[in-house]
């Protein structure tokens, strides 16, 4: 009869236990559902939640999404996410980020986003906008890799790219496929680039395209096609364009500094040579090295060319002399 009786009461106890844990989670989440693990992977269903995680007991990650739900496997997926944060060292990394989709991963510990990704992230102690359509971080790497198109948007540039690797532990990032810079007056264009966040120089290569304007103005989106079509060059005849093998572009100063095969191109003049020093205050080009200047009827060789963007002019310097007459 006694172990009848402490039968039951082991019974109401452990009741009593699982109703009061029930009752945690409804008061703790607006609505949750407990799914069957013999029907689904998910152990957890949730709808309208902030969740956070955490590492070494600083915060990793926090998130508000509208829907999202666990399994087994230490997984948390998430959509409609409408604000979310990445921590380093207490600190956010990324801030701000909404997508359509996310996970978190917990062993080892990765953040994976996809669909109409918009957010911060921080860039040598900076915080710069992004906008991409993939995002990868791992935290044991401390980076953040975005996929399928990127561009980061700072105060007066444009950086964009297919794909973009973030090293936040260097402050470097590797940019490749279709690298294009918009800065008032200039447009870069490259298969590669790679960003320095601390001194906030674009390294561009190889077989680099530089498309400069007049004055401050923002090329239109219709001159940034003709650019990337070899085609429809000819069209721009008007315009100020560079080609080199290298160009590193200071995105604070927004001068720059070719090497490699430079060649300057403006309405029917020409010239080349090994380097070429572009100043953004001056709007003017300064090719040193080996100059050759295009003439109407002959190449020119001098110690350096000056190229006016705003002017629209081809300066020859020092001692001229003739290296080859074109043929008619």
């Amino acid at each position: 009869m006694l172990e009848l009786v402490m039968s039951r009461t082991i019974l109401i106890i452990a009741i009593t236990v699982i109703l009061l844990i029930a009752a945690f989670f409804a008061l703790s989440l607006k609505e949750v559902k407990i799914l069957p693990t013999s029907d689904s992977r998910k152990t957890i269903e949730f709808y309208g939640l902030t969740l956070a995680g955490f590492k070494d007991g600083k915060k990793s990650w926090e998130l508000y999404a509208e829907k999202g739900h666990t399994e087994r496997g230490d997984i948390n997926f998430f959509e409609n996410v409408r604000r979310a944060l990445i921590f380093d060292k207490g600190k956010p990394l990324l801030k701000e980020v909404r997508a359509n989709w996310l996970q978190v991963i917990r062993r080892p510990e990765k953040i994976e986003a996809e669909g109409s990704l918009e957010g911060w992230v921080k860039l040598n102690n900076e915080y710069t906008l992004f906008r991409a359509e993939k995002l990868r971080y791992s935290e044991p790497e401390k980076r953040s890799r975005f996929s399928e198109g990127i561009s980061l948007e700072g105060r007066d540039f444009r950086l964009s790219a297919v794909e973009t690797e973030i090293n936040h532990e260097q402050e470097i990032a590797f940019l490749s496929q279709d690298v294009v810079l918009v800065q008032p007056g200039k447009v870069v264009m490259s298969p590669q680039a790679r960003y320095h966040l601390k001194t906030k120089n674009v390294y561009f290569f190889p077989k680099v395209r530089v498309m400069l304007e007049k004055g401050e103005a923002i090329l239109k989106e219709e001159s940034l096609n003709r650019v990337k079509n070899p085609e429809a060059r000819k069209a721009l005849k008007e315009k100020t364009w560079m080609e080199c093998a290298n160009l590193e572009v200071s995105l604070d100063k927004k001068d720059a500094l070719a090497s490699g095969e430079v060649m300057v191109f403006q309405k029917d003049r020409q010239a080349r040579s090994q380097k070429a020093v572009y100043n953004d205050k001056k709007e003017e080009i300064i090719l040193t090295g080996k100059v050759e200047m295009k003439t109407a009827k002959e190449w020119l060789r001098c110690q350096k060319v000056i190229v006016s963007v705003k002017k629209e002019t081809f300066e020859a310097v020092g001692k001229v002399e003739s290296h080859f007459k074109l043929k008619k």
